[in-house]
């Protein structure tokens, strides 16, 4: 969701996180295809949505009923740095991927996530968090990518839990963020259930083949 990091606190927030504070929901299958120098974008690709630019993915349909957002683009400003950002999604039953693209426009090196614990998926460290929120009906309209996955026909009530990766260039320039969420009726820290949810993000991954991936952490 559409918060960035700022205002996310550091050292890395509890499960039960509120709405307000969630940045961007997202996961699915990925393979990384390298840096470049051009601007981050989204696109649908048949049964994949790909992201083209400074870094390149390509995020596979993770279940056969699962249906693809449309691709919209906007630019909106966090702690005083505009962004110009590429948002879409697969959508599930009870459970999502969204994808943001996005580009620091003022070059400031303002996406860089150091703080966050990392997170190896196939052989790619991102930089990850884990959060969960109640959510009311107010929340989903006024937040950006709650709204937008409203929109879509995915309905985030009565609570989401998500886990996001970060993928940001060596100059902070540019990020990829692949959140995967579940609709959940409670948040709660069950070390059970938190382990089952991440094991099913992993089943709906276990293709993501990783070539050349951003920078990673130290």
């Amino acid at each position: 969701m559409q918060e960035k990091r700022r205002p996310m606190p550091s050292p890395v927030p509890s499960i039960a996180t509120p709405a307000p504070a969630l940045r961007h929901l997202l996961l699915a299958t990925i393979t990384l295809l390298g840096a470049c120098a051009t601007p981050p974008d989204l696109h649908l690709e048949g049964d994949a949505l790909v992201a083209s630019g400074s870094l390149a993915a390509r995020i596979p349909r993770p279940e056969a009923d699962w249906r693809p957002a449309p691709v919209d683009r906007r630019e909106e400003t966090f702690d005083g740095h505009p962004f110009a950002i590429a948002r879409s999604a697969w959508l599930g039953e009870d459970a999502l991927v969204l994808v943001h693209a996005e580009r620091v426009l003022d070059d400031s090196g303002a996406a860089h996530y150091e703080e966050l614990p990392p997170f190896t998926l196939a052989g790619v460290i991102w930089r990850s968090r884990l959060l969960c929120a109640p959510l009311s009906p107010a929340e989903v309209a006024e937040e950006s990518d709650l709204r937008y996955l409203a929109r879509h026909g995915f309905d985030p009530l009565p609570a989401l839990r998500l886990r996001q990766l970060f993928r940001t260039t060596e100059t902070h320039d540019a990020e990829l963020v692949v959140s995967y969420g579940e609709r959940v009726q409670v948040c709660n820290e069950d070390p059970d259930a938190l382990a089952a949810f991440d094991r099913r993000l992993r089943r709906r991954l276990a293709g993501t083949r990783a070539e050349t991936p951003g920078e990673p952490p130290e």
